[in-house]
C-alpha cells in the first residue's frame, strides 16, 4: 500500500518539467499563431494536451516495469492463474495516471500567467488529492465535511484499483511476530472458540503450538476495508479515464476564458493592431 502511495509523488515532478515548456509554446502562438489566424485557440490547446500522451505512454511504460515487478505484485496472480490480465490492468492503471499528471499541469497554467503560480496551484491541487484518497485515513473515518474530497478525487480511484488489481484474491501467511496467542475458555477448543469470530471477519488458526490466530487469511480482507474491491477494479479504470477527459475540458474552458479575446477586448485588439500598422507606414 505504501508503495502505491509512495508511487503518485512523481506527480509534482513532472508538472514542473512540462510547465516552462508550455508557456514557450503558448507565448508564440499569442505573439504570431493568434494574432495572424494561422490557427484557432482550440487547435492550440488541444496540441499541447495530445502531444503529450505518446511521452506519457513511454514513461509510464518505462515506470511500470521498474515499479511492478520488483516490488513483486505480480507474484499475488500466480495462484489464480492471472499475470497476464493483472498485469495488463496495472500497465493502464499507470499510464492513466501519467496522462493524467500532465493533464492536470496543462489545465493548472491554462488561464494562469505565471509558470510559478500554476506549479504552486497543481502543488495544492495534488497534495489535497494524495491526503483524502483513503490511505491515510479511510473514507469512513473521514470527517463529514471532507467525505467529498475522496469521492471526488482521481487518486481515490487509482488507490483502490491498482491494490485491488495488485494483491486481491491472494492467500495471506503471518510471520512468528504477527501471531496472536489466543487462551480458550476451559472446555472449549482453539477452534470451537475461535469460529464464530473468523465466520465474519476472517483469519486462521495455528495449534501447532498452542492457540495461535492470525487475522488476516486473504488479502481481500484487507482490500475490503480499504474499499480496494476486485469486482470493481475496471470501473474504477473508467472513473481515473473519465477525471482524464474532465482536465481535457476544463483547460480547453479556461483557457478560453481566461486568455481567448472576447467581444469589446478583441476590438480593442483589432483597433491597436490598425494603429500599429498605420504608424509603420
Amino acid at each position: 500500500m505504501f508503495s502505491v502511495f509512495m508511487f503518485f509523488v512523481v506527480f509534482a515532478t513532472m508538472v514542473h518539467q512540462l510547465l516552462p515548456q508550455y508557456v514557450a509554446q503558448r507565448d508564440v502562438y499569442e505573439v504570431r499563431e493568434a494574432p495572424s489566424r494561422t490557427f484557432n485557440w482550440f487547435t492550440f490547446i488541444t496540441a499541447q494536451l495530445t502531444s503529450e500522451v505518446p511521452f506519457q505512454i513511454f514513461v509510464g511504460t518505462i515506470a511500470f516495469f521498474c515499479w511492478y515487478y520488483p516490488v513483486g505484485l505480480y507474484a499475488n496472480a500466480e495462484p489464480t492463474d492471472s499475470v497476464n490480465q493483472r498485469g495488463v490492468l496495472m500497465w493502464l492503471f499507470i499510464i492513466c495516471f501519467y496522462v493524467y499528471t500532465s493533464f492536470m499541469g496543462v489545465l493548472c497554467i491554462s488561464f494562469i500567467e505565471l509558470e510559478d503560480n500554476a506549479a504552486n496551484l497543481s502543488v495544492i491541487l495534488f497534495t489535497m488529492c494524495l491526503t483524502f484518497c483513503g490511505v491515510l485515513k479511510t473514507g469512513e473515518e473521514l470527517p463529514r465535511f471532507w467525505i467529498f474530497m475522496y469521492r471526488a478525487n482521481p487518486i481515490t480511484y487509482l488507490v483502490q484499483g491498482m491494490l485491488a488489481t495488485g494483491l486481491a484474491n491472494t492467500s495471506v501467511h503471518c510471520s512468528d511476530t504477527e501471531l496472536l496467542t489466543i487462551i480458550p475458555p476451559d472446555g472449549k477448543s482453539c477452534s470451537e472458540y475461535m469460529q464464530p469470530y473468523m465466520s465474519t471477519a476472517g483469519g486462521y488458526l495455528l495449534e501447532t503450538n498452542g492457540c495461535q490466530f492470525c487475522r488476516l487469511s486473504s488479502t481481500n480482507q484487507f482490500l475490503q476495508s480499504i474499499n480496494a474491491i476486485y469486482s470493481q477494479r475496471w470501473r474504477n479504470l473508467g472513473l481515473v479515464i473519465a477525471f482524464v477527459f474532465i482536465n481535457v475540458f476544463l483547460a480547453a474552458f479556461l483557457y478560453w476564458w481566461a486568455r481567448v479575446p472576447k467581444g469589446d477586448r478583441e476590438k480593442l485588439n483589432k483597433k491597436k493592431k490598425k494603429k500599429e500598422e498605420k504608424e509603420n507606414r
